[in-house]
């Protein structure tokens, strides 16, 4: 989609835009990539944490497969718009339940462990 802007108030030129960005507020996000790694489904995963009114409170976690199609794993609580998540092709969205946990940042590095219950 192309955008029209002014680019001065006081003039009428127009500046022509290439592309449109959404932005989603992500609580916290990590993203974890395995290269020479031999898991024979992934290469990454992307944890996010969501907690903000437009999309609600909880997990999710992006699985990107080795063949270019995404897993969506995410709580119940969350109100998600799956067109974002269609990303590169159809894969598995999935509602879990996580045990809750915090994304500690020190110094060494993050220390990161969800688990789905049940």
């Amino acid at each position: 989609m192309y955008i029209l802007s002014p680019v001065n108030a006081n003039t009428n030129v127009m500046i022509h835009i290439p592309f449109n960005i959404d932005i989603d507020p992500i609580e916290r996000l990590l993203l974890v990539n395995f290269e020479n790694d031999t898991d024979t489904l992934y290469t990454g995963f992307e944890p996010q944490v969501f907690d903000d009114p437009f999309s609600g409170q909880g997990n999710l976690v992006i699985g990107w497969r080795n063949h270019g199609r995404v897993d969506v794993y995410h709580e119940a609580g969350l109100r998600l718009d799956p067109e974002k998540y269609d990303i590169a092709g159809k894969g598995l969205a999935a509602g879990m339940t996580y045990q809750k946990n915090q994304v500690p940042v020190k110094q060494q590095g993050i220390t990161h462990d969800w688990r789905e219950i049940g």
